[in-house]
């Protein structure tokens, strides 16, 4: 300890009031309701500030290793070129939808918000009026971190407001996950068995499904990859720099889905462990803020820790050890494809298995002559491996059989496609010509499962997803020019992120006066509502119910499931008591 400087145990010294601070800020001193208002006022500038932050570390390193980098390029150009077919190819197969509602429609709603005010929050009930000006007449703190709506609002503010940045995004993210993936593996395996592995990757309909949708877990799994590369990246050259590098990674992964934050765990201990004595005298700035900038993500979780949240009856029930063994069950079967619509690959699942094995004799045939860095790196691959797995099998919806829950296991995939590659390699490395056969199999496989994402076979059946679609096809062949009328609608927030005006039936059944003055006042042509009708009886379910005094022309009705169907109806400008 010696080798530690005067400002090297300042900057340490800093870094534990900061890391006290941080602690103290996000769970315990301030109060929930001043918590949700920091959360709507900051957060915002706290993620503008990490990216700030950590482009300028980026710049930095690229800076020092310019040389190798443009080299690295040259020689593996034609792997990137795969890597964008497959997407340009892919982006055609499978048409960009907005899938797992209300979170990607909610996404988006917290993407309006800071393309409009900088604040984070998400505008669920609005009626906009005249070029531009609009009323929030409802917004709440979003559940989902902010930093997927981040990436959206730099392309708004890039390009413009517009939904469809949702699918821009993530088919970036989809392109560098697959140049990141075959970063991580090409030294490991060679140039050949990496792009095998990208293909591999791209097989699983899971993917091609998600990528192509507007929710968060594509740019979640690019962050992790991100991370895991700048671990291998520092072990390779432990220095000050590159630590620095990913502690301002850790708070973004935080905020961009829940359990994220415990990448902490798996990473920190063994990198501040792996470090030199020396390089802790090169610390910067850049460590001391790093804590504090967690802390929208420990308010986040503190201000919608809730029933409702989790949808669950009680808060105890959204996490529990008692679910392990039932969602372990579901796990398998998901990973080896027990039905089609999980968007997994049968043959991929099994032979990630025999990889997997094969794996684990190779590294307790070979364990002493691996190098520690390359132990570190496994550690903290297999740490993060763990903790996402625990933290979806101790999860209420932790099934991942569930159309809305395959989605959870995006996380699993590059882990997977790994697997198998190292088999296929090993197999390759005994009988050489192989690999030719390899790459014939692989893209027969993804001819086979694509058709399971363009059909939209995984999500199709949801409830949430048929009724957006049927409700805003029907208005905009019928009803295209959206400042002439306002939606009342028990799913207000679904709209409100397409430029819809829109509010709650339950407003509108408190607030009737204001809903017929905004038809008296000609500020609307026209006021539309969107129920949903019980078969049985013909009446409107409790969230649909909009009150006796209002009276309806239907206009469109469509069946929703064997229960109910979907009314859209016009209010009447005439307002009476029946």
């Amino acid at each position: 300890m010696r080798e530690i400087k005067p400002r090297g145990w300042t900057i340490i010294g800093f870094t534990g009031l900061s890391c006290l601070a941080a602690i103290m800020l996000g769970f315990f001193l301030p109060e929930k309701m001043q918590m949700e208002q920091w959360y709507r006022s900051t957060t915002f500038y706290f993620i503008w500030f990490n990216c700030i932050a950590w482009l300028i570390c980026l710049a930095e390193g690229l800076a020092e290793n310019s040389g190798r980098f443009i080299a690295w390029v040259k020689l593996h150009y034609p792997a990137l070129a795969g890597c964008a077919l497959l997407i340009f190819v892919a982006s055609i197969a499978v048409p960009g939808e907005f899938r797992i509602l209300a979170d990607e429609t909610n996404l988006l709603g917290t993407s309006m918000s800071m393309y409009d005010s900088h604040e984070c929050c998400n505008p669920t009930a609005v009626l906009n009026y005249f070029h531009g000006m609009k009323r929030t007449l409802e917004s709440v703190v979003d559940m989902r971190p902010a930093f997927f709506p981040f990436h959206l609002y730099v392309f708004h503010s890039l390009f413009g407001y517009d939904p469809a940045n949702g699918f821009r995004v993530n088919l970036l993210a989809a392109f560098l996950i697959f140049a990141v993936f075959y970063a991580l593996i090409e030294p490991e395996l060679g140039k050949i068995s990496a792009f095998l592995g990208i293909l591999v990757l791209s097989s699983f309909p899971l993917l091609i499904l998600y990528f192509r949708s507007c929710g968060f877990e594509t740019v979640n799994l690019l962050w992790l990859m991100i991370l895991v590369f700048f671990c291998r990246m520092f072990l390779q050259n432990p220095q000050a720099s590159g630590i620095e590098m990913i502690f301002l990674t850790l708070p973004l992964l935080a905020q961009t889905r829940y359990e994220s934050a415990l990448a902490v765990f798996c990473v920190v201990p063994v990198l501040l462990y792996k470090m030199p004595v020396a390089q802790y005298n090169f610390l910067s700035w850049k460590t001391v803020v790093a804590p504090l900038l967690f802390l929208p993500a420990a308010w986040l979780r503190i201000v919608t820790f809730s029933t409702q949240a989790f949808q669950v009856n009680s808060i105890e029930e959204a996490f529990s050890l008692n679910l392990v063994e039932k969602n372990l069950g579901q796990f398998v079967r998901f990973i080896f494809g027990d039905q089609r619509k999980y968007g997994m690959v049968s043959i991929l699942g099994f032979l990630a298995l025999a990889g997997l094995i094969k794996y684990l004799i190779d590294l307790f045939v070979n364990f002493k002559g691996r190098e520690r860095k390359s132990r570190a790196f496994l550690l903290i691959v297999c740490g993060l491996a763990i903790v996402h797995l625990l933290a979806r099998m101790t999860y209420f919806w932790g099934d991942l059989t569930l159309q809305y829950t395959s989605r959870l296991g995006l996380v699993f995939l590059p882990l997977l496609s790994f697997l198998v590659v190292y088999l296929l390699h090993s197999l390759s490395l005994w009988q050489n010509h192989l690999r030719y056969l390899w790459f014939a199999g692989v893209l027969a496989l993804m001819i086979h499962g694509w058709p399971v994402a363009g059909q939209n076979l995984g999500v199709r059946e949801i409830f949430f997803y048929r009724e957006f679609r049927t409700v805003k096809q029907y208005l905009d062949r019928n009803f295209p020019a959206r400042d002439e009328y306002f939606l009342i609608s028990d799913l207000a927030n679904l709209y409100v992120p397409f430029g819809f005006s829109a509010i709650y039936t339950g407003y509108a059944r408190s607030n009737p006066e204001d809903i017929m003055a905004q038809l008296q006042r000609r500020t609307y042509r026209h006021a539309l509502v969107i129920q949903k009708i019980n078969l049985n009886d013909g009446k409107p379910e409790e969230n649909s119910y909009l009150g006796e005094n209002f009276k309806l022309e239907t206009l469109y009705e469509n069946q929703l499931h064997a229960g109910a169907f979907i009314r859209i109806s016009r209010l009447s400008a005439a307002f009476e008591e029946k």
